[in-house]
C-alpha cells in the first residue's frame, strides 16, 4: 500500500482578534453522485481587511468545523474556491492555509489526528488518477478549518468557502493511500512559528516511518522569502526531491513545487524506522529578523 499524498511543511504566524462575525459559522453537505463528487460549503465568514504592514499575519484562532463524511469510498481530490452570498467569486488567495483532518484516523508520523489534506494560497487543486484514493467510510468524523490573510483592501462580509472532493466508489477503489503531513517545527498542542532571520536560513526537521512503504508524491506550503522545500534522506545526506518555490520581487509566494514519482512500481520506496528528514529554505533580503515569519 502506497504511504503518501503530501509532504508538507507549513509555518503559521501570531495571530490577529478578529471582529466577531454577526452569525457564527455554518457547514453544508450535498452529494452530486454523477460527478462522483461530495460539495462541503461554509460559512458565513466576515473578514476584515488587513494592512499591508501586517504582513503574514493571519486571523484570529481557526474554529473547526465538523461534519460526516457522506459517501462509502475513497476521496480521490481536492478544490477550493471562495464565494460571496450571491456566488460572485472571490480571490482565493484570501484563504492563506486550510487543513480538512479525520478524526477516526490518526496520522502516520504524529500521535494527532490525521491531516486528509492542506491547502494553501499557493495551492493548484488536486485530483489522483482514476482508483487511486484515500479511503473514507460513510459517516467518518471529518473537519475543517482555515486562515485567512484578506489584503484586497476592503472588508469582505459574508464570504462562503466551497470545498469540491471527488471521490471513488468503493467498489471501484482500486488503489488505497494515505495522506502524510511532516512540518519543520511541528510541536504538538504547540505553535508551529519560528524566526526567518536574515539572508539564507535552513530549518529542519528528521523522523521515522513506522511502518514500510512508498511515497507516490510530494507537495509543500512556505511563507513569504521561502525559497524550497526539501525531503531528504537523513542516514546518506541525499536529496531526495526539493521542491522550489515561484516569488515576486517583494519575497511574496505565488507557488511551490510539486513532485510525482508514480502510482505503482515507480513510487519511492520508504523504509520503516530510517531517518529521513524535512527541510525548509528561507532567504530574507530586509536585513532585519522576522519575528513568527
Amino acid at each position: 500500500m502506497f504511504v503518501s499524498l503530501l509532504l508538507a511543511t507549513t509555518l503559521l504566524a501570531p495571530a490577529v482578534t478578529p471582529r466577531q462575525p454577526a452569525v457564527e459559522p455554518q457547514i453544508s453537505i450535498a452529494v452530486a453522485s454523477a460527478r462522483s463528487e461530495v460539495i462541503i460549503t461554509a460559512g458565513p465568514y466576515d473578514l476584515p481587511n488587513m494592512p499591508p504592514d501586517m504582513g503574514e499575519m493571519h486571523m484570529g484562532t481557526p474554529q473547526v468545523l465538523r461534519f460526516d463524511w457522506p459517501v462509502d469510498g475513497g476521496l480521490r481530490g481536492f478544490n477550493l474556491s471562495m464565494q460571496t452570498e450571491s456566488g460572485q467569486e472571490l480571490p482565493k488567495s484570501i484563504i492563506h492555509h486550510l487543513i480538512a483532518v479525520n478524526f477516526d484516523r490518526r496520522q502516520i508520523v504524529y500521535q494527532m489526528v490525521e491531516r486528509l489534506f492542506g491547502w494553501g494560497k499557493e495551492t493548484d487543486p488536486v485530483m489522483l488518477p482514476a482508483g487511486v484514493g484515500v479511503p473514507l467510510a460513510k459517516g467518518q468524523h471529518l473537519g475543517v478549518y482555515a486562515m485567512w490573510h484578506n489584503d484586497s483592501g476592503k472588508d469582505i462580509h459574508n464570504a462562503y468557502l466551497k470545498m469540491t472532493l471527488p471521490f471513488i466508489p468503493k467498489a471501484k477503489l482500486q488503489n488505497p493511500v494515505l495522506p502524510m503531513y511532516v512540518d519543520v517545527n511541528n510541536h504538538i498542542g504547540g505553535v508551529t512559528t519560528f524566526d526567518v532571520p536574515p539572508g539564507k536560513s535552513t530549518r529542519s526537521y528528521e523522523f521515522e516511518f513506522p511502518l514500510s512503504g512508498r511515497l507516490i508524491g510530494i507537495g509543500g506550503h512556505l511563507h513569504d522569502y521561502g525559497v524550497a522545500v526539501r525531503f531528504e534522506d537523513a542516514v546518506t545526506g541525499k536529496v531526495l526531491v526539493r521542491l522550489k518555490s515561484d516569488r515576486d520581487d517583494n519575497g511574496e509566494i505565488s507557488k511551490v513545487g510539486r513532485f510525482i514519482w508514480g502510482f505503482h512500481e515507480e513510487a519511492l520506496p520508504i523504509e520503516a524506522h530510517h531517518l529521513y528528514r524535512v527541510g525548509a529554505e528561507y532567504d530574507n533580503p530586509t536585513g532585519k529578523n522576522i519575528p513568527d515569519g
